[in-house]
């Protein structure tokens, strides 16, 4: 049912008021969002945060796009103000050019939003007009280059002195390669450490303007690789594709290794002997799952992701069998803490829906930096 629901974005117009479309996969339902527009050649407005003080619901760089018809797809607060920004953005659509909008969240209280919103902070967010006549940029530079894995940074003008820097220019900048985007034209000095690890924000001064940006990091789409394709694979693959994650899912068995079984996977990989393709490069993968259920299997499996850069390496079943399964490998490999096992977050509860809802807790607290110490 989910992976249905991801390709049945709805494109009606809206009739007696806004419409929030589905938001579920996170950027890669975002991206589809895009794409389904861009083909169409439909405008649309990219909103993005770019500053935020206190408590709030989505913090800088987090994305959404709007539609000339008051839909959109994406959510900065808990649905409190897309609404007014559809309507800031009707301004965009109609000039083409970019505007910044502030919400000081802690006065707008139930009495004037009939909201709840629980949050005492500020955001601020710019709009930017997406179309043909600007090759859909910067957001189609972004989304190839989150796709394709790359890290960087995207700076956008906030405010500045200098005529030629309108508010919304931008550039971006992907491993090691050269900045582009209009911005790049001013060749201001910009700090080697704007969004580095993090969102930053900075005044540069040059030639005598001073110039407000803000540094992006490019959003990471995290990568899971499922190594047995057997039910309980299955409810895993859908999990994980809710969460926006890309999916490669492999198995020796050819009944198991069907496209059909796991509609929501990117790729479904046969390995014959336990043995992967070479296009298939673990080392791309940010989690790997083993679970063939085969031990002969698993042993080839795990001996190809201990040589990965993997970060998590989850095995299916108790301790004793990753203790028997990491004994074939060199001795360093018993203390590396990628390796998890029995795998998952105990959350309690049983079944291939339980088993796959834990194992995508505990990737997601490693993603995230909050997993517990390795078992």
């Amino acid at each position: 049912m989910y992976c249905e629901l991801m390709n049945a974005i709805p494109t009606r117009a809206a009739t007696t008021s806004p419409s929030i479309s589905l938001n579920a996969g996170g950027l890669r339902s975002l991206f589809a969002f895009f794409r389904e527009h861009r083909g169409s050649g439909s405008p649309l407005v990219l909103a993005t945060v770019i500053a935020t003080t206190g408590t709030t619901y989505r913090k800088r760089g987090a994305q959404m796009l709007i539609r000339n018809d008051h839909q959109w797809h994406g959510l900065l607060s808990g649905g409190c103000l897309e609404g007014d920004l559809a309507a800031h953005a009707n301004e965009v659509f109609d000039g083409g050019q970019a505007r910044i909008v502030d919400y000081a969240l802690s006065a707008m209280t139930d009495a004037v939003w009939g909201f709840g919103l629980g949050c005492d902070g500020s955001v601020r967010i710019l709009l930017q007009r997406l179309d043909a006549a600007n090759a859909w940029e910067p957001y189609a530079s972004l989304v190839k280059a989150v796709e394709q894995g790359e890290s960087g940074r995207l700076v956008l003008v906030c405010g500045s002195t200098d005529p030629k820097a309108a508010v919304g220019i931008w550039s971006l900048e992907s491993d090691g390669t050269s900045m582009t985007g209009p911005l790049a034209a001013l060749s201001l000095p910009l700090p080697e450490g704007l969004a580095a690890q993090s969102a930053e924000q900075a005044t540069i001064t040059h030639h005598g303007y001073s110039h407000e940006c803000v540094g992006l990091p490019l959003p990471h789409l995290p990568r899971l690789m499922i190594l047995g394709g057997g039910p309980d694979a299955v409810p895993l693959t859908q999990f994980a594709a809710q969460l926006g994650w890309h999916v490669v899912v492999a198995d020796h068995r050819p009944a198991y290794a069907d496209p059909e079984r796991f509609p929501c996977a990117d790729r479904v990989v046969l390995a014959p002997n336990q043995t992967l393709p070479a296009a298939i490069d673990l080392s791309s993968a940010d989690a790997i799952v083993i679970m063939s259920h085969n031990l002969a299997a698993d042993e080839r499996y795990v001996a190809a992701a201990a040589h990965s850069r993997a970060r998590y390496i989850g095995l299916l079943g108790p301790a004793a069998r990753k203790s028997k399964l990491l004994s074939t490998l060199p001795a360093h490999f018993m203390t590396d803490a990628r390796f998890r096992g029995p795998v998952g977050l105990d959350l309690g509860g049983e079944g291939p829906e339980s088993i796959a809802l834990s194992i995508v807790a505990e990737i997601q607290a490693m993603l995230h930096g909050r997993l517990p110490l390795a078992r």
